[in-house]
């Protein structure tokens, strides 16, 4: 299984405050995540389950192994809260208040690195600009992001109206689905990548053709008070 990078349900006796969950590729494992940990669970309740420590200040990307949540390395810091990561079998993806999502490439940002230099001019021989890629500033802060099964469509979203999607690994933008009820807090592709789904604050989800960004229905699963 890929290193899960993902941020708590109470049944699951972790940390309060659930604020994402995902499966892995195969669909065997779920990752529950909350401000202080991530809990890798097995979804047959067969195996053993994982706690991966995170930071609290959430400022971090940190790849762990998900048998045994060993920490691999932190692969890239940020000046601002990171809201959402997600992953394929060779990237990592994190976005948050900067506005820019940014991937890493896994196998440089993992591969033993090289010292240079001596004493104070001593540095690694890899910088993290030379396996980070940022994509283009989203027009509000990214609130959560998503891949398709193929890991080969990344999906965007936040507190904006819109939402974008956009070719991996290059980050070339693919559509964009317009008139989205901001904020979006959640966004979710088919596992063939030609639907998405997003849901916004006042409960609407809307669902949209990916390769246009036409939008095919909007419903409303869980009405809240005052919204109609």
């Amino acid at each position: 299984m890929a290193p899960i990078l993902k941020r708590h349900c109470t049944t699951c006796r972790v940390a309060p405050a659930v604020t994402s969950v995902c499966f892995s590729p195969d669909g065997k494992w779920l990752a529950v995540a909350s401000r202080s940990e991530v809990v890798v669970l097995p979804v047959d309740g067969k195996g053993e389950r994982q706690r991966l420590p995170t930071e609290s200040d959430l400022l971090t990307c940190k790849v762990s192994l998900a048998e045994g949540g060993k920490l691999l390395r932190s692969i890239a810091t940020s000046t601002d809260y990171v809201n959402a990561v997600a992953a394929t079998p060779t990237l990592a993806i994190s976005a948050g208040r900067e506005r820019v999502p940014a991937t890493y490439d896994l196998k440089l940002a993992l591969g033993e690195v090289a010292l240079r230099g001596t004493g104070n001019e001593m540095g690694p021989d890899r910088p993290s600009a030379q396996y980070t890629r940022r994509l283009e500033t989203q027009p509000g802060e990214v609130l959560d992001l998503a891949v398709n099964a193929k890991r080969t469509i990344l999906a965007v979203a936040g507190n904006f109206g819109e939402s974008r999607l956009y070719n991996l690994p290059d980050g070339r933008r693919l559509a964009t689905l317009t008139g989205v009820p901001a904020p979006v807090y959640s966004i979710a592709l088919s596992g063939d990548g030609t639907r998405v789904a997003t849901g916004s604050y006042n409960g609407q989800v809307g669902i949209y053709e990916a390769a246009t960004g036409k939008l095919l229905r909007q419903l409303v699963p869980v009405p809240l008070a005052g919204k109609n």
